[in-house]
């Protein structure tokens, strides 16, 4: 990943490109946020299939034998790593970086740390992931039970219209070439893919039958993506003001 990069006052990066802008290599980290205006921009890297303009993403879809798995050795308070024995689904090399390792059952259960980096996941193995944090709280070899997700921004995929597969990230304002670097848009005034009947002022989320399209929220089982600002046709771009991460 990118190395650090200069922060305002506020949090906010000083953007390396513009967010009409793709690059091939990671200009900033996943996740850094820039305040545009009224709309508001997180940094990510695309998947292997390139994204059109307007649509909504989503995180990559976890992995099958990466969730509720034992630790495998000890780790005391200030250890800087996890020995984690994996299911039989393999991953590349850093696979996780910037993304999460949590405590999910058993003590300490409820904790959670920024993964730095790990070796290629050959599958049922034993598999050590650094930190960039140190644990706060003992692990107990073979019982407490741990977790691994990607980061949100890392490897995002267009929303499919059967549901969402992970959680929603934002929508992309450019073209984005397969594992490109760029801005996606999470907050405020957007043009984006709609379908159905959707009113000014209403909330929409993911709908109807094309990928990456939003529309009419029908139950409380569908997340909120935003809310309508104008309305265009069914299968046109309308104008929504999202409210997915500020």
């Amino acid at each position: 990943m990118a190395g650090d990069v200069v922060k305002t006052m506020y949090g906010d990066v000083i953007p390396a490109h513009s967010i009409y802008e793709e690059s091939v290599s990671a200009k900033h980290r996943f996740g850094d946020r820039i305040k545009v205006g009224e709309r508001v921009f997180h940094y990510f890297k695309n998947g292997a299939v390139a994204l059109a303009a307007g649509k909504l993403v989503q995180g990559a879809v976890p992995l099958p034998n990466h969730r509720n798995r034992t630790v495998a050795a000890t780790v005391a308070i200030g250890a800087m790593k996890v020995s984690v024995g994996m299911g039989a689904t393999t991953a590349a090399l850093n696979y996780y970086s910037e993304g999460w390792l949590h405590c999910n059952d058993e003590t300490p259960e409820g904790n959670i740390y920024k993964v730095k980096s790990h070796l290629a996941i050959a599958g049922s193995d034993t598999v050590w992931f650094n930190l960039f944090d140190p644990v706060v709280a003992a692990m107990t070899a073979s019982t407490s039970e741990v977790t691994l997700t990607k980061n949100l921004y890392d490897s995002v995929i267009i929303a499919p219209n059967g549901g969402l597969t992970a959680a929603p990230v934002g929508v992309p304002i450019i073209a984005i070439t397969a594992s490109y670097y760029g801005w996606i848009q999470t907050w405020g005034t957007c043009a984006v893919l709609t379908q159905g009947t959707v009113v000014i002022g209403q909330k929409v989320g993911l709908g109807g039958t094309a990928d990456g399209a939003i529309g009419p929220i029908a139950a409380y089982t569908t997340v909120q993506v935003g809310t309508v600002m104008q309305v265009n046709a069914s299968g046109d771009y309308s104008l929504i003001n999202l409210t997915l991460q500020a």
